[in-house]
Formats: structure tokens, sequence, C-alpha cells
């Protein structure tokens, strides 16, 4: 063979064996191209709800946003999904989900305190024959679909024809759940399904009740600062306040060891329970106990905020075990709450605004005003009502400055003008008094009192002085008596140690000054002012 010839067959058959690659190469190509480039390039569109608030969104950890969020060109395939709150009382939630192209997947999903006490759905769609996937926490939930039950969770239901089915999710002791999910031919319809658990009893019953008429006294109690209660939950509605006369213990025992286990994520979802589903203010529990005896603090305000219904009432639920009864630990701490005992200092004011530290002049007979603001810094709540009425007396039985057109009677000026003061709020209390018809100087202490027991206790911090100048009016004068010596020792101070500045003449008359027990200032022709033993005086016109 010739060597042209030779090396002619030789490049022929290089050319034949690099067609052959390129073939083989394009073919390994495409089929890579079929099974994952395709999806590199393919996309869908994300819905995402969270019920009643909202919430923060991240896509394999890059943050999205807040929902209610629609998110376009989402890749295919497997994605993880998390909805967070920044709020220390609530429980984030993250999952896997898988997106196909040519159908939507959506995510529906509130955020709770815990993951039993959240609720929600995640939808989402694979290629291959037609039917459902369901799947829940907690597990065995009934599915009803188009109001035929189908059967317990997981469940797998196969061959199900294009179109729009309602589905229900039904479990004893968890917040049924209604959705509506589509079929489409060619994908199967995948459902993650968590239901919100029911943490407490319709109607629970009463262990314990005890009538009361003072205050509970717990100590080391588990605040809701402590459990974390999310403060913007609540309503911020007007509290109302009633004085306490009766304390019942409710039994709100369970058999979830998870709940009984955990009594602070109980208090949690009771509190998001009565909220959120329930359309309650706030929790309508004042305190609740669980098995050790730890005493969890419930409705915001104090113990004497009312409970719509159950005014006076002091609510308390036990957090127990079913069948197992009311541990001691727990009597222990009930104890504590329905000890009925006074607390010291319970009541408390101070004054932030008056007009009465001055001396005024008026005129005898006269009518002049005065308001006062006095805050409330004790924990006691006041009251315009028996058994623990607030009012502002004189401290004399009967006041010089008594006015009858205004006044309660002779020392009890004004009732509590509100019906209620909490701890940290101001009243304002407005009064008259009438200028006795009496020339001269005249002062009276004023003070906040509280009727406790059918007797009044004066208010910490709530003392004030009217002082007034009389004029106008009579003037009285003091008639010096037979003294048996024939004059009677004036002093510099009432009392025996007093130094004698002068000496006066029994059937003299003087003006009357003031007088204090056994003495009576009077003043000298001379001006000047001195004390005199009462008992050798008589008061005259």
């Amino acid at each position: 063979m010739k060597i042209s010839e030779y090396q002619s067959k030789k490049k022929n058959f290089s050319t034949l064996i690099l067609i052959f690659v390129i073939i083989i190469f394009s073919a390994f190509a495409y089929l890579l191209w079929i099974t994952v480039g395709n999806k590199l390039f393919q996309t869908t569109t994300l819905k995402i709800e969270s019920g009643r608030s909202e919430v923060k969104v991240k896509i394999d950890s890059k943050d999205k946003g807040k929902t209610p969020l629609s998110l376009n060109n989402i890749s295919v395939g497997k994605h993880f999904v998390e909805l967070y709150r920044e709020e220390p009382f609530y429980s984030n939630w993250g999952q896997n989900v898988t997106f196909a192209s040519g159908i939507e997947p959506y995510i529906n999903r509130e955020i709770g305190p815990s993951s039993n006490f959240s609720a929600g759905e995640v939808v989402y769609f694979k290629k291959d024959e037609s039917g459902f996937s369901f799947v829940s926490s907690p597990e065995e939930v009934s599915v009803i679909i188009n109001n035929r039950d189908i059967g317990l969770t997981p469940l797998f239901l196969p061959s199900y024809a294009e179109g729009n089915y309602e589905v229900t999710f039904v479990k004893e002791g968890y917040q049924g759940r209604k959705i509506t999910l589509k079929v489409k031919s060619g994908f199967s319809t995948h459902v993650s399904i968590d239901l919100f658990q029911i943490p407490e009893k319709d109607n629970p019953e009463i262990l314990r009740q005890t009538e009361i008429t003072n205050y509970p006294q717990p100590e080391n109690i588990i605040t809701r600062e402590i459990w974390k209660a999310d403060e913007g939950l609540k309503q911020n509605i007007q509290l109302t306040y009633a004085s306490l006369s009766k304390i019942s213990l409710y039994d709100l025992s369970v058999s979830d060891e998870m709940l009984f286990n955990n009594p602070k994520t109980w208090v949690k979802g009771l509190y998001y329970y009565e909220v959120s589903y329930l359309g309650k203010s706030d929790l309508e529990w004042h305190y609740l106990i669980d098995r050790e005896g730890v005493i969890y603090e419930g409705k915001a305000g104090g113990f004497e905020v009312a409970i719509l219904g159950q005014e006076g009432l002091l609510r308390v639920g036990y957090l127990g075990k079913s069948e197992e009864g009311l541990t001691e630990k727990a009597q222990i701490a009930y104890t504590l709450l329905s000890n009925d005992q006074e607390k010291a200092l319970y009541y408390k004011a101070n004054i932030k605004e008056s007009n009465t530290a001055d001396t005024q002049e008026l005129e005898a007979t006269k009518i002049k005003s005065f308001g006062i603001v006095y805050k409330n810094l004790g924990d006691s709540i006041w009251y315009d009502r028996s058994p623990k009425k607030v009012f502002l007396k004189s401290e004399n039985a009967e006041s010089v400055f008594f006015n009858s057109s205004d006044w309660v009677d002779k020392s009890i000026v004004k009732i509590l003008p509100t019906a209620f003061v909490s701890k940290d709020q101001d009243v304002r209390f407005d009064f008259t008094i009438l200028a006795p018809n009496e020339d001269g100087e005249k002062f009276e202490n004023f003070a906040l009192y509280v009727e406790k027991n059918e007797e009044f206790q004066k208010i910490e911090g709530s003392e004030f002085t009217v002082k007034i100048k009389v004029t106008g009016g009579v003037q009285k004068m003091v008639l010096i008596k037979d003294t048996g010596t024939g004059y009677l020792n004036v002093r510099d101070k009432a009392g025996l140690s007093g130094g004698i500045i002068d000496r006066v003449t029994p059937g003299e008359k003087y003006l009357f000054v003031e007088e204090v027990s056994g003495w009576v200032k009077i003043k000298l022709k001379n001006g000047v002012e001195g004390w005199v033993s009462s008992q050798f005086t008589e008061r005259v016109n």
C-alpha cells in the first residue's frame, strides 16, 4: 500500500471517530438538559399568607419580605421556606417544599407560641399521576372531601379527576380547618396540614371556691414579662375594676403530657387561643397554677380587673394532669392566693397638683373653691363604693369649714368622683369650704381615707392643710374668770413650761386668737399674744 493511500484512510478513520464522539457528547448533553438543565431555567410563583398577622419570610436563608407575599421566578425544585417573628413569644416555622412548573404552590401558615399552638397548610404539586397526598400534625386527622369522610392522615388518594375540592380536616381537641384544593391533570397535590390544639375546656369544673374580703399575696409569680407575653396581641380597651369578694379555682387538667409538662407553653397557648380564636380582649384568668405550685400572672392590669359577667371574682385556672387531682403544691399555691389578710401600705398616694398650700383670705360666711389632684401609688384600686370606698375627709370629727350645701357630712368632704382609680392613675377632687363667722386665722388638716371594716384608714401621702384668714366676722373675746389669786399668768407658749410674760386680771376681756388642748391664746392690749390656762377663761362675743 502506498504511503499516500494509508494516510488518506487514517484521516478518514479519525474523522469518523471525531463524528462519533460529537454524537455521543451531544446525546449526553441533551439528556443532561432534560434531567437537570431544563429545571435551572424553569420557574414558578409562590404565594405565602399568614392568617391574622404579618410575618417575615426567608427562602433558602435569604430574606424575601413580609406576608402576604407573591414571589415570582422561584426556580423549580426543593427549597427551605422559613416564617418567623422577632418577638420571643412566638415559635418560628420552617419546612422543605418542592416546587414544580405549571402550577403554583402556596403556603398559609400562622405563627403561634409553639408548634402545637400554630396552624396552617403547605400545598405543592409534583408531576406524576393526579391525586392527593395528605400528612398532618398531629397524625390521624380526619380528611373530609366534598362532605365525604375519606380517612385518616397520613393518606394518599390516587386518580382524582381534575377540578377543585373542598377539604376539611378534623380531630377532637383541635381547631378544625377547611381549605379549597386544586387537582390538575398530570400533577399530584401534596398537602401538609397543621391543626391548632385547643388548650382549655368549654366548661371547666370548679375545684375550690373561697369567700375573701381582702387581697391575694402571691410571691415569686411568673409574670407576663417572664413568660414573654406579646402585649401587642391583646386588645387595648378601657379596663374596669371590681372589689374582690370570691376566689374560684377551675380545673383545666389534660391528659396530654406535652401540655402539663410544659406549663409556660400552655399559658402562652391559652393567651393566644383566647385572644386570636375566641375574640377575647385578653386572658380571662387572673392567675394560673401548675402541678408544681408555680403561679403565673394571667390577665393584665391586676387581680381586681373585672371579667365581664364575673365582677368581684378572682378567676384562677389549674394546669393539671387528668385523673391526678389537685397536687399538694398546687393546694398550697391556692392558699396563698386565697389568704384573707391585709397588706401593709397597700394604699398610698401623692399630691400632683393643689391650690391649698398658701394661706387664703376669705370674708366670713363666704365660700371658696379648691382643687387637688392625687396619683394612686399603691397596689390597690380606689373605689367610689363600699366595701373599700375612698373619700376626702377632715381629720376633725366636725370641720370648722363644713359646707352643708356641698359636703357629705360635717367631716367627709367628697366621695371618690369616679368609679375607680387604678394604680398610677390620677384623680381630681374639686370641693368648697365655708368660712366660719369668726375672725382670725383658721387651719385644718385633710386627707384621703378608705373605708375598711367599718373603720377609716388614712391613705399615706394624701395629707394637706387648708389655711384661711377670716375677715369681717364676729370677734370672739375671752373673759378671765376668778382664779383665787387675783391674777392669771400669761405664758409665751402653751403649757406650764412656757415662760411668764405678763399677768391678766379676772373680769377683763381679751381678743381670742386660737385654742389648743387646755390653753387659749389671747391678744393683750399692747398687741402681744400669749397663752393662758383655759380652766380660768370663758369664750364670749
